[in-house]
């Protein structure tokens, strides 16, 4: 559900969207149990101006 203006509106998934929505938590999941980091489209240049540099440090 969400809301606009006060007034709720339902979504409804078909099984297949769910099965979607399953497989991506899945994944998220994993990646974060395996302290995965997706890769990167940062240069190193526009990295050391990051303000998440000392979170990332994939470069």
């Amino acid at each position: 559900m969400y809301e606009n203006k006060g007034k709720t509106h339902q979504i409804n998934f078909d099984k297949n969207r769910i099965q979607q929505v399953v497989i991506i938590r899945d994944k998220i999941l994993s990646d974060l149990d395996n302290s995965y980091m997706p890769d990167s489209p940062a240069t190193p240049a526009q990295c050391t101006q990051c303000e998440y540099l000392n979170h990332c440090n994939d470069r």
